[in-house]
């Protein structure tokens, strides 16, 4: 990957292979919502995915024309809680809508760790009713299905903060 250019296109086929690429994360809507790393990228056809929420600094991916995809430069370091904060502010509702349209959504960064796991996190915090007081509570249900999740201490603060977890 450090041989591809900020400004290249890249084709789907020259996205990494990673393990664990995508995991299927349970809600209550139609649609089906999947987590994971870049690499599950390409099992959009697969998985009958059509919108995509992309969360890394710059890689430019090219994607197919009948799959939606909101795109959001940021870093995986605590010091972009701000930045966060307004990528769950506008993400969060177009997840839900998507999902209760019967859309399969694919939530992704990198590796499918950080920042994608606190986008998923806030969703299902703000519209599952998970039931829980914890952070560590909602970490150990989502690792059942994603092993790999590990926001990063900012991204978990802000989480705390947004749905009063201790």
């Amino acid at each position: 990957m450090s041989s591809i250019s900020e400004d290249q296109k890249v084709s789907i086929e020259q996205v990494p292979e990673l393990c664990d690429c995508l995991n299927l994360i349970p809600t209550h809507t139609i649609g089906k919502l999947y987590l994971g790393a870049v690499g599950g990228l390409r099992d959009l056809d697969k998985y009958n995915i059509k919108f995509v929420v992309s969360l890394f600094p710059t890689l430019n991916i090219e994607i197919p024309d009948n799959v939606l995809r909101h795109e959001y430069s940021i870093s995986d370091q605590p010091q972009y809680k701000p930045r966060m904060k307004s990528i769950l502010d506008e993400t969060t509702d177009d997840i839900r809508a998507e999902l209760q349209k019967g859309t399969n959504v694919f939530v992704h960064c990198f590796a499918g760790v950080s920042r994608s796991s606190t986008v998923v996190l806030d969703y299902l915090l703000t519209h599952e009713q998970l039931n829980m007081t914890t952070f560590q509570e909602v970490l150990e249900w989502i690792r059942k299905f994603r092993q790999q999740v590990k926001p990063n201490d900012g991204f978990i603060e802000l989480l705390k903060e947004r749905h009063v977890l201790i």
